[in-house]
């Protein structure tokens, strides 16, 4: 595990996170400004393993069953996290775990813990684990780190292949090549709300990967299923359930 932050490194992320800046609107300045903000997401820790095992206690013997065998139903209270108290996120989503997954303790830094409800940085609302198997985690950015707009549909930042180019990086946890990572890219409407759905193999990062992005009111939500090799083979199908069946 990553060593917890010094307190000069958490109030420098405090200050940068609490003063949230609307992304450059040429396409260059975008992409350049979107990089870096990525980069420095990612060695923040959101991709590092920054937490430890909440406990040893398996979702499936608290979380009621999905309609999916092997997969549980995770719809938080308003209390659960930082950013549900905050009132940032004011509708609960809907994450469908592994049954033998154990909820992740977060840091602080990772929750947006420390600047809700200013955080002009992407946080880990809640991930789900299996050692040496995988993890099911989600992500929530502000929209202003993407787009000027508020309040809009996940179409008006792109099409799939030109949302990944910004998002890539919080997906494999390291660079990101399209040619290289991406594997497929696709997208449907669900409730009224669409939904981008992609699948990577990035050796670099974090090898398999599935994820399911949309956006609601002032935040763009990011499901991630990552697997090991080992992983991947004995739970593909469950991944690809879990990240057809989240819901914002």
């Amino acid at each position: 595990p990553v060593a917890a932050p010094s307190a000069a490194g958490a109030a420098n992320a405090a200050a940068s996170a609490s003063a949230p800046t609307a992304m450059p609107a040429d396409g260059a300045s975008r992409r350049a400004a979107l990089a870096a903000m990525a980069g420095a997401c990612v060695s923040a820790s959101l991709f590092q393993p920054s937490w430890a095992s909440a406990g040893e206690t398996n979702a499936g013997s608290y979380l009621p069953p999905s309609d999916v065998p092997g997969l549980v139903t995770y719809v938080p209270n308003m209390q659960k996290t930082p950013a549900l108290r905050a009132g940032v996120i004011r509708d609960p989503y809907r994450v469908l775990v592994p049954e033998k997954y154990v909820e992740a303790k977060l840091a602080n830094i990772a929750t947006g813990n420390f600047c809700m409800p200013n955080c002009g940085e992407p946080w880990t609302e809640v991930a789900f684990e299996k050692g040496g198997e995988g993890k099911v985690s989600l992500l929530v950015s502000p929209l202003v780190k993407l787009t000027n707009k508020p309040n809009v549909g996940v179409e008006a930042l792109g099409s799939p292949e030109e949302l990944i180019d910004r998002i890539g990086p919080f997906i494999t946890g390291a660079s990101f090549e399209r040619d290289d990572d991406l594997v497929a890219a696709t997208s449907k409407t669900v409730d009224g709300r669409t939904y981008y759905y992609y699948e990577l193999y990035a050796l670099s990062g974090n090898g398999h990967s599935l994820a399911a992005v949309t956006t609601r009111g002032a935040g763009l939500y990011l499901l991630v299923a990552n697997g090991t090799e080992k992983g991947w083979k004995a739970m593909e199908g469950t991944y690809r359930a879990a990240v057809d069946g989240f819901r914002a």
